[in-house]
């Protein structure tokens, strides 16, 4: 089994490094898939949706819990929504504790809700829909009364608008009639719809190319990612992917992950770098139980431009109640 190719797709915000990306990409990105930007998803580097060779979905990964990731006593255990809840809030791309009053972030972790008691509590219990409606109200008033609060930064306000009053309004009236009646097939659909068209929103206030947090001085020579970005992985095995409700082998799979730039800059830059610069075509990959490893000739890849010295990047880990990554030490070396 070998990675046949890996692609950068498009960036959502912006990426510094010495490797020539095309600036229109996030263009391109943004004119193609402008409402449902956060559908191709996933948590950091972790595959959301698994498609045939021709792009078309054939099937997709439950990511396993995250113990920091949650709301509440319910973990969230879905990549599109682990991207959802834990993205920036405001112009002013507040992450962690800073985000928890900002009108986006509480409807969107209400909205969160809706899909989170259903699956974990249970849609047959009837005393769950009396607080998923509870949660829809929240989500409901919080986005009514601060429409102006949501469209603050946004670099095209008719675009915005529109996104809101005509995508996101009616959305939220289909999901309150589904709720009522109890349906849980359209709860589901139209809280999934409902909750990226309100996270594509909020994406539109970020200013470009910009981290709400300094990286470290001594980091600068890394190359960053700036935002979020999509890469589409090509994989080939002798043997062949059988794909569930598929009887003949196919030699080729293709993975679209989002790379998570806000909460791990240099890992996600150090990545999308080698990516842009093919370091991981044609690369064998070893797989054993629940663990896949890549199989590079030397296993370190040497930087051209610092002389052919391998390139060293650092522990870098977003906790949750923190505002900027932590670089060099784990939780148990800060005490």
């Amino acid at each position: 089994m070998k990675i046949k190719e890996i692609i950068l797709i498009c960036t959502i915000s912006g990426f510094q490094g010495k490797s020539n990306i095309n600036p229109k990409l996030a263009s391109f990105y943004r004119d193609t898939s402008k409402y449902l930007r956060n559908i191709l998803v996933g948590a950091s580097l972790i595959p959301a949706l698994l498609l045939h060779q021709d792009g078309a979905i054939a099937a997709e990964f439950r990511n396993g819990a995250m113990a920091d990731v949650g709301i509440g006593q319910y973990l969230v255990k879905d990549g599109r929504q682990i991207l959802r809840i834990s993205q920036p809030s405001g112009k002013s791309m507040n992450l962690g504790p800073k985000s928890v009053n900002d009108p986006g972030r509480v409807a969107q972790d209400a909205l969160e809700l809706i899909r989170l008691r259903l699956e974990q509590v249970g849609f047959s219990y009837s005393g769950v829909w009396q607080q998923v409606g509870k949660d829809f109200s929240v989500a409901n008033n919080v986005i009514n009364a601060n429409k102006n609060k949501l469209l603050e930064g946004v670099s095209s306000d008719s675009d915005a608008s529109r996104l809101l009053n005509e995508k996101i309004i009616p959305n939220m009236q289909k999901l309150s009639d589904a709720i009522r009646a109890q349906d849980i097939s359209l709860t589901s659909l139209y809280q999934e719809e409902t909750g990226k068209l309100l996270s594509t929103l909020r994406q539109l206030q970020y200013p470009p190319r910009i981290l709400p947090y300094r990286i470290p001085a001594e980091y600068d020579y890394l190359p960053r990612l700036l935002g979020r970005a999509v890469v589409q992985m090509d994989i080939e095995s002798k043997s062949g992917y059988l794909l569930p409700n598929q009887k003949q082998r196919i030699p080729r799979i293709s993975l679209l992950l989002e790379v998570d730039g806000y909460h791990a800059p240099l890992t996600s830059g150090n990545f999308i770098d080698l990516v842009d610069k093919k370091f991981y075509d044609n690369m064998l990959l070893k797989s054993e139980e629940l663990i896949v490893q890549t199989q590079s000739p030397d296993g370190v890849y040497k930087d051209s431009a610092a002389g052919g010295k391998v390139r060293r990047i650092p522990l870098e880990i977003f906790y949750k109640d923190d505002v900027e990554p932590t670089y060099g030490i784990t939780s148990d070396d800060d005490s």
